[in-house]
């Protein structure tokens, strides 16, 4: 009988651990990702801003306006898994879900951050879902 016990604990035990690994990441805004980037560092998020992609750049901003005025400041870098076909968001409010990297910078001219020459100090990577937000 002890086994039969044993045997439903450890079934009940991964179906759990199982329902736990596949949750959602929860949704954070873009803006607390800049306000707070200690916060969410190395942690899988779902985020929802205006992304904006061309031959060197792959960025999530706060806004329209803010991709217009092209500053690192309102925005994260994205990196994708694969090479994904973003068309379909590009110059478009949209989710994205992945890891999110935060590397500070020491001094102003420090280029190790993310992205195009190192400039971003904040970066979504291993993006593995995108889709248009409404």
């Amino acid at each position: 009988m002890s086994l039969r016990v044993c045997f439903i604990c450890i079934a009940a035990s991964a179906s759990l651990l199982s329902s736990v690994a596949s949750a959602a990441p929860p949704a954070v805004a873009l803006i607390d990702l800049l306000s707070h980037p200690q916060r969410y560092d190395g942690r899988r998020v779902s985020v929802t801003g205006y992304y904006y992609t061309d031959s060197e750049t792959s960025c999530l901003y706060v806004d329209r306006a803010a991709s217009k005025q092209g500053g690192v400041d309102r925005s994260i870098w994205v990196e994708y898994r694969g090479v994904p076909d973003v068309t379909a968001i590009d110059h478009r409010q949209a989710r994205l879900v992945g890891t999110f990297h935060y590397r500070p910078k020491a001094r102003p001219d420090d280029m190790r951050g993310y992205g195009s020459w190192g400039v971003w100090t904040a970066a979504l990577q291993d993006t593995t879902s995108f889709e248009r937000a409404r």
